[in-house]
């Protein structure tokens, strides 16, 4: 709704940066800027992800007869899970299979085999015990848990005879655990990982082959889409580029115009487009001496001659504080078309200049106000006097604190005030007829 020109805003001219962004503002590029820019960003993104995608590959390239050696020694290796502590159960029994086959045949004797085996007492008992019943049915429920307590007996003892004659010591078996150990550990040693990690690993790894191989057509695939984005890219550029070299030669002929009308009839100004031939290619961003960027391939920078037989240099590096300001307004008289910004603040767009030229300053923006409600603080009265209305602002302090007042001047005390910037704090009669004058007669 607002812009805002500050007082040093000219200054922003001895940045070649900002020459383009006032070239695209004069030739309402706005919409060919904005699809540059998306342009530009899916041509980069499309590069990333090329250059990443290819980085990916080419290193599991160099590792790839590695990580197939990994998986060949993994997948020989036949682990499973919780093998390793199964192992180690089996090499206990194995390196303990005397005592344990001892231990079983002196348990199966104790209960079945020898003259005084329980079983074989308990059994005598009872006969007697089902005797004793039948005088007294009381001790039936004994007598069933005695048969009961001989079966489990007899059948523990039968486990005993068969666990013995299964467990023996073998040493070639035990050579073979210890063998199965000990690879088990070389794997966990060199992979630093335990049996399930390793697993996961040979997963993981067999993907990442897998994936390489997908990768040449995934990288094809890219390709293509970089090459698309990078068409519509420099496409776009050039385009933009053309647009901005057509309003580059309307931009001279007007800006000359105005800054004639403000004072400099003798200027030349012209929109130069730079290149750097002498750098080598880096395409995709950099081709032919034109480097792009989201806003297109155009490197635009101001040139003028303010002197009549001068050839024209860098804006930037020739122009005068003074020159600065009347070449900011031309341009700002050229770029703010009507109804873009409704209202504009000139904060002491006169900086710099005085006499003549601020009186031309003045007529300028009476030129601009034509089209936009113009807002303009200045301490020169060349340029007070040409407002349509006048404000006054004061500082005041009041019990200790400061207020800004602004007030609204009446024709009267227009002229007053125009007289004081004409003359200072002592107000003379000829200032003050000089300041009728000058607010009466507008210029």
């Amino acid at each position: 709704m607002v812009h805002i020109y500050g007082q040093h805003e000219h200054h922003t001219l001895l940045q070649p940066e900002t020459h383009l962004i006032l070239l695209d503002a004069y030739a309402d590029l706005a919409a060919s800027a904005a699809s540059m820019k998306e342009n530009f960003g899916a041509l980069s993104n499309a590069w990333d992800r090329l250059n990443e995608t290819r980085t990916s590959i080419e290193q599991r390239r160099r590792e790839k007869v590695l990580l197939e050696a990994q998986v060949e020694e993994i997948a020989q290796a036949r682990l499973e899970a919780g093998e390793e502590e199964e192992l180690r159960s089996d090499k206990n029994i194995l390196v303990h299979a005397e005592k344990l086959h001892q231990g079983c045949r002196e348990g199966e004797e104790l209960l079945y085999e020898s003259d005084a085996a329980l079983v074989s007492r308990l059994r005598k008992y009872a006969v007697r015990l089902k005797e004793l019943a039948g005088i007294d049915q009381n001790l039936r429920p004994t007598v069933d848990l005695l048969e009961s307590s001989l079966a489990q007996l007899q059948e523990a003892a039968t486990q005993l005879r068969r666990y013995a004659e299964h467990v023996h010591f073998d040493p070639r078996a035990l050579e073979q655990l210890e063998d199965r150990l000990a690879e088990i550990q070389r794997l966990k040693r060199k992979y630093n990982a335990s049996v399930e990690e390793i697993l996961r690993r040979h997963g993981e790894i067999s993907e990442s082959l897998a994936s390489l191989e997908q990768g040449e057509e995934q990288i094809a695939g890219l390709e293509k889409a970089f090459a698309e984005a990078r068409r519509s890219a420099w496409e776009t550029a050039e385009k933009i580029s053309h647009e901005r070299q057509r309003a580059g030669k309307k931009l001279k002929r007007e800006m000359e115009k105005e800054i004639k009308s403000l004072g400099m009839p003798e200027t030349v100004f012209e929109v130069r487009f730079v290149t750097q031939d002498e750098k080598a290619d880096a395409p995709p961003f950099f081709i032919a001496g034109k480097k792009l960027t989201e806003r297109g391939m155009d490197q635009v920078e101001f040139y003028f001659s303010p002197n009549p037989g001068e050839p024209v240099k860098p804006l930037a590096k020739i122009a005068s504080g003074g020159e600065l300001s009347r070449l900011m307004l031309a341009l700002k008289a050229l770029v703010l078309t009507p109804g873009v910004v409704s209202t504009l603040l000139f904060d002491e767009v006169d900086a710099g200049v005085g006499g003549r030229v601020a009186e031309i300053v003045g007529k300028k923006l009476k030129q601009v106000a034509a089209h936009h409600q113009v807002i303009s603080v200045t301490h020169l009265p060349q340029i007070a006097a040409l407002a349509d209305s006048h404000f006054v602002v004061r500082k005041e302090v009041e019990k200790g604190r400061t207020f800004t007042r602004v007030e609204r001047l009446s024709e009267r005390e227009r002229v007053g005030e125009v007289a004081r910037m004409l003359g200072g704090v002592k107000i003379t009669d000829q200032a003050r007829r000089h300041a009728e004058e000058m607010v009466k007669n507008k210029y």
